[in-house]
């Protein structure tokens, strides 16, 4: 019983700590996507955080008629295994896109744009409304 009742309160919990230590570390919070598992029937009723977005603020510079900026994703699947994605992302507040210029694997500046600088739009995906309030709205830079 006592192991239900911790696993419930874990899947509603488990962003909480990472995000306090990224605080910490001077991240902000700009998205959090809530929602469901069949194998945990509550949360068609009561959905949980399955990924939260955070960015540091001190990394948000211009880049080619974009904004860039630091950002780590975590992600939590419905067997708990929680995976962290950090990041460069690109976004085009214009068209309301974002596109991931690196990551540990490399860099993919080739692959979000031709060689005359115009997008590829397959490698660019539409910005949900939090990331556009964050950095198409409420962002001054300053650099």
């Amino acid at each position: 019983m006592i192991f239900m009742v911790n696993s419930f309160i874990e899947t509603y919990r488990w962003e909480k700590p990472l995000v306090e230590e990224m605080k910490k570390q001077g991240f902000e919070v700009v998205s959090q996507t809530k929602g469901s598992a069949p194998i945990l029937p509550w949360t068609l009723f009561y959905p949980y955080v399955t990924h939260v977005t955070l960015v540091h603020p001190d990394s948000i510079k211009r880049f080619k008629g974009f904004l860039a900026a630091d950002v780590i994703s975590f992600n939590k699947d419905e067997r708990d295994k929680v995976e962290s994605w950090p990041r460069i992302v690109l976004f085009d507040c214009a068209s309301n896109l974002v596109a991931n210029l690196a990551d540990q694997r490399g860099r993919y500046e080739d692959r979000i744009f031709r060689p005359d600088g115009a997008q590829i739009k397959q490698q660019w995906f539409e910005m949900n409304e939090q990331m556009n309030s964050y950095f198409c709205k409420n962002i001054i830079i300053t650099r």
